[in-house]
């Protein structure tokens, strides 16, 4: 599948039952603009290699997170000059 938008991508991660909050703070970062997007991935999931999660909650979170960057990343709909 080719995702041709951040919000097709987004969308392609809502499974039907439940929606993580990962996936809601993507998606309203994303409504508000794709730089905002961006800098919640950087807020969010540049952290040293050492670091230790406070709980099991956090790290879904952050797992959840580095999965949606990564698969927009993979179609090319951020970190680059495309307005999407």
């Amino acid at each position: 599948m080719k995702f041709e938008s951040i919000k097709d991508c987004l969308d392609s991660f809502i499974d039907g039952y439940s929606t993580s909050e990962a996936l809601i703070d993507a998606t309203n970062a994303s409504r508000q603009s794709k730089e905002s997007l961006e800098k919640l991935f950087d807020e969010q999931l540049w952290i040293p290699e050492s670091y230790v999660f406070d709980n099991e909650e956090d790290e879904r979170y952050y797992k959840a997170l580095a999965q949606i960057e990564e698969r927009l990343v993979a179609y090319g709909l951020i970190y680059n000059e495309r307005y999407c």
